[in-house]
């Protein structure tokens, strides 16, 4: 099916233990009133000296706190779970209760508990953010982010994640911990060494990227039984279309949270668009949405070994590490007006006005941000294809990637990383109600870029208006 590839589908479950969208997480990418998105710093290796595990809090902490999350795996549930308990350990007196529910039941679960008066005290960030802060049920956290000699420090921690979650456009309504994360471009070494071609690398255009892919495609009479490449998550509405529209000079919407309108009838979201789809179509390098259903028996497009390059989200790393072939990786090439990268979030979690420990509930989401063990268990998982929050931190999660050919792209993804998500109260119903049912024809080749947004563009502005 050619359905939109839903990034909050992808990166909520991502994000919820700290795999990176955001993420995300979100719907789509923004910043505005914080402004174009943040220039995330993504040097590797960083050092702090001074340590970040001692509480900030001068307050007696007791109690107990609920935190609501979605299951991943039962590996990756259990690293919440633990660092729960070890939390428990260093702060005697104090009780984490974590409740996974499945995510497709997250929304409901959350919904109930809200409506009957006892709110979780954090949760992971809802796909309705946006309806919650404009309800005022969620706390902002500057003041708490503010006093944190950690948190608060550019030199320290990266800061510019925040901007990622200020849904009012000034306030920090989401702590986030674990590693932020971008898209990298993976690669069959195998495929291009049989090919003789040249790896890719961090000088690559989009330009270099098609002409690979064309050397790469192998096809027998009118059966193409290889593919240059795929277009994995480029197809994701929220920061898969945005490099390549950001890369040619344009802009998809004016800000993230609550934009006036979105601008997609433009030379260059069309382009970038029509580009897209003449990987499939034009070009044939790209195996469409049906031959991307019989390639999902093999594991999906990439790991069926048929296909020597795909543009794909932090959250694959550790499936495409686990290949029958060889990979390599570097970072997505660049457009005409350069290289522009997605950034996603860290694992998050908000806070509910309704929390009758909020302090508790601050030093816990705190600690698993800045304490060492919390992050030794969180990078402990290898899954981590990104730069963690506090910067001391940097050495642990390069576990994931220190081992791949180029995996240092999950770090050099984040330089010049923008925010790649839409918040809008109604996105859901604009998602589901007018983009989905066209991008299904596009993406099916039976309509063109031009088709497509003349069609969207003035229903979704329409829709935004009614808010």
């Amino acid at each position: 099916m050619a359905r939109l590839r839903s990034g909050r589908l992808w990166l909520y479950r991502f994000v919820a233990l700290g795999l990176v969208l955001g993420l995300l997480v979100g719907c789509g990418a923004p910043q505005t009133a914080p402004t174009a998105g943040p220039a995330a710093t993504g040097g590797t290796q960083a050092t702090v000296a001074a340590p970040t595990t001692a509480p900030v809090t001068e307050k007696k902490l007791s109690g107990e706190i609920t935190v609501l999350v979605w299951n991943i795996t039962p590996e990756m549930d259990k690293v919440l779970q633990d660092q729960a308990a070890e939390f428990e350990k260093t702060h005697p007196g104090t009780k984490v209760n974590v409740t996974l529910v499945p995510f497709d039941q997250f929304n409901t679960k959350l919904t109930l508990l809200m409506s009957s008066g006892t709110p979780p005290d954090l949760a992971a960030m809802p796909g309705d953010i946006m309806n919650y802060v404009q309800q005022g049920l969620v706390v902002p956290l500057d003041e708490f982010f503010n006093a944190d000699p950690v948190l608060s420090d550019p030199a320290k921690s990266r800061t510019e994640a925040y901007d990622l979650v200020r849904f009012d456009g000034s306030h920090i309504y989401v702590a986030q911990y674990g590693p932020l994360c971008g898209m990298q471009l993976y690669y069959n070494k195998d495929l291009f060494d049989k090919a003789s071609v040249e790896y890719p690398n961090e000088n690559w255009t989009w330009d270099d990227f098609r002409a690979a892919a064309q050397e790469l495609t192998i096809t027998e009479g009118d059966e193409t039984v290889q593919w240059g490449c795929d277009l994995g998550f480029l197809v994701g509405w929220n920061g898969g279309w945005d490099p390549l529209v950001w890369g040619r000079g344009g802009q998809l919407y004016d800000t993230n949270f609550n934009p006036e309108k979105l601008t997609l009838n433009t030379p260059e979201v069309i382009d970038a668009l029509q580009w897209m789809q003449d990987l499939i179509y034009k070009d044939k390098v790209a195996p469409s949405p049906a031959v991307q259903s019989v390639l999902s028996q093999a594991g999906g497009p990439f790991l069926s070994g048929k296909v020597a390059m795909v543009i794909d989200g932090c959250w694959m790393l550790s499936a495409y590490k686990g290949a029958s072939f060889p990979i390599g990786m570097t970072v997505i090439p660049k457009g005409p007006k350069g290289r522009f990268q997605t950034l996603w979030y860290a694992a998050q979690l908000v806070m509910f006005q309704g929390s009758k420990n909020k302090d508790l509930a601050w030093e816990f989401a705190r600690w698993l941000a800045v304490d060492r063990t919390a992050n030794e268990m969180m990078a402990s998982s290898g899954q981590n294809c990104g730069a963690p929050i506090v910067r001391e931190f940097d050495e642990l999660y390069s576990s994931a990637w220190k081992d791949v050919p180029g995996g240092d792209a999950c770090v050099k993804c984040l330089e010049g990383g923008r925010n790649g998500s839409l918040w809008t109260p109604n996105w859901n119903e604009i998602w589901d109600t007018i983009i989905n049912p066209e991008w299904e024809k596009f993406m099916n080749g039976t309509i063109t870029a031009q088709e497509l947004v003349t069609t969207i563009e003035p229903r979704i502005n329409a829709k935004i208006a009614e808010q």
